[in-house]
């Protein structure tokens, strides 16, 4: 409960969206006006900004760092994704090949093994990305929007507007379902906006407040219970996990951690 450091360059307004590289070493940060979305790399430690750059003259949803190297990153958004290349202190960006499919809105990202890309769009597809362009997708995965997607040590795991959890192997086949995720107050699952996995566990921040926990069975099964009803009002809108401890820390749009 001791802030660690201070980065005081900050965003105008606001700062909406982190990540770290894979060793900890940078941060990327999104934030500012909602026409001008500036992307930021920082070295936390020193409390210095390495990099900054205009990220998209539209709303910019996730990034994502990488996790093989400190140098890339992709961020996802209104009708775009872009791919960043960082070197020295300049952030270099490419903007993703749609390749005739429909350019919807992206909405999550996460990194595949082999270098490739999954985005999650509004349409409720997933989009595979190699260098830049799209590959292929897999269509009708969460009706209303793929809102959250994240790896886990068997392939990828989704969330949806839908209020659904699917799970996937590396191959991206889908392997099972939670279509009626526990709810502690509601008849129907909200939406799922957050996902953080810690081992065979994965928890759950769905924008009816509620924090779920779901389990991993090896033979694909999904098992999951309502853990909290915790932000007393809005929306859950971040979630994470501790690497070696057993904690886990929550922010809602009520003001409250």
């Amino acid at each position: 409960m001791e802030q660690v450091r201070g980065l005081k360059e900050e965003h105008i307004q606001c700062a909406l969206f982190l990540a770290f590289s894979h060793e900890i070493q940078l941060l990327a940060s999104v934030g500012g006006h909602g026409s001008q979305q500036e992307l930021m790399v920082w070295n936390w430690r020193k409390g210095r900004r390495i990099a900054h750059h205009l990220a998209f003259a539209g709303k910019v949803e996730e990034v994502e760092f990488n996790p093989g190297t400190t140098g890339r990153l992709v961020t996802v958004g209104h009708r775009h994704v872009r791919f960043w290349k960082l070197r020295g202190n300049v952030l270099q960006a490419s903007s993703g090949i749609f390749a005739g499919a429909a350019q919807d809105d992206q909405l999550s990202v996460s990194h595949l093994p082999e270098g490739l890309v999954v985005t999650g769009t509004s349409g409720g597809h997933l989009y595979i990305w190699l260098k830049e362009k799209m590959e292929r997708s897999i269509n009708d995965v969460h009706p209303g929007g793929v809102l959250a997607t994240e790896i886990y040590p068997g392939g990828l795991i989704t969330g949806g507007r839908d209020g659904t959890i699917k799970l996937f192997d590396r191959k991206l086949n889908h392997l099972s379902t939670i279509p009626e995720a526990p709810s502690l107050v509601y008849e129907k699952a909200g939406p799922v906006h957050s996902l953080s996995v810690w081992k065979e566990k994965v928890l759950v921040g769905t924008e009816y407040n509620e924090i779920w926990c779901v389990t991993l069975h090896h033979s694909g099964d999904l098992a999951a219970n309502c853990l909290v009803q915790g932000h007393g009002q809005g929306e859950l809108w971040g979630l994470a996990t501790h690497p070696t401890r057993h904690l886990a820390i929550t922010a809602g749009d009520d003001q409250s951690v």
